[in-house]
């Protein structure tokens, strides 16, 4: 169990449980089950679907400002 252990919260990989033949379960770190959990909750919440949608509209229709510009915008308001 150590080196099962060791392969997952040390060296970030994922461990797939199998048996006779089919994979079954996996056993990942418990910050990257955090991180999809937390993913998939953003992904359920339709605010949220509402404003990544209209964010990537925006950027291909070029509505956007690097930071570069933006920094310098803000540092003609001083």
């Amino acid at each position: 169990m150590g080196r099962i252990i060791e392969s997952v919260v040390e060296k970030n990989e994922d461990v797939i449980l199998s048996q006779k033949g089919k994979n079954l379960a996996v056993i990942m770190s418990l910050k990257e089950y955090k991180e999809w959990k937390a993913t998939l909750e953003e992904m359920q919440d339709t605010e949220s679907l509402e404003a990544l949608k209209r964010a990537e509209d925006d950027e291909k229709a070029g509505r956007f400002y690097s930071y570069s510009m933006f920094k310098f915008s803000t540092s003609m308001l001083r």
